[in-house]
């Protein structure tokens, strides 16, 4: 039975388990870093400070795009809420 966030949303989730689908991620991460980092001799010239700051600017995406996602979702309730019912007949 689909789990859904309530009356208002139409979003409903698998109850599925989504283990299969992350196992990849971490080895293709890992294969990269060691055939490019370590590998292709990317380690000397990298800057500590540079590689710490790169994440901030995906972070900073994700945060305005979960945002804007939110608002979304909640002017759409209001719509829903607001939306004019038929008269009974």
């Amino acid at each position: 039975m689909p789990r859904s966030f309530g009356r208002a949303t139409r979003l409903t989730f698998p109850t599925a388990p989504a283990a299969p689908a992350w196992p990849p991620a971490p080895n293709a991460y890992g294969i990269s870093f060691v055939t490019n980092f370590l590998g292709a001799g990317e380690y000397p010239n990298a800057d500590p400070a540079i590689l710490m700051g790169q994440p901030y600017a995906r972070v900073v995406v994700l945060q305005v795009v979960l945002k804007i996602g939110m608002d979304l979702v909640a002017h759409e309730r209001e719509r829903i809420k607001l939306r004019p019912t038929a008269p009974a007949v």
